[in-house]
């Protein structure tokens, strides 16, 4: 460990978790808070393709407040 550059050993730590992290996100398939990775067509295709159960589904894991926040985002952009 004598001969071991500091920074080296520094990046190498930061790296190896970053690597984990990037691991989790991809177990868990989406984004904290439910974010996924999308472009802003593919953000409207999905919000297009909600259901009543998807709102209701929406609304019992956000709260009202966050979901009509998320619609009024929307409607803005459909422009």
């Amino acid at each position: 460990m004598k001969d071991e550059n500091l920074l080296t050993r520094a990046l190498q730590i930061n790296s190896d978790f970053f690597i984990s992290v990037d691991k989790k996100f991809k177990q868990m398939g989406k984004m904290p808070y439910g974010q996924v990775k999308a472009t802003p067509k593919e953000q409207r295709e999905e919000f297009n393709k909600l259901t009543p159960q998807d709102m209701q589904e929406l609304i019992q894991k956000h709260g009202p407040e966050a979901v009509n926040e998320y619609i009024r985002k929307m409607m803005q952009g459909e422009k």
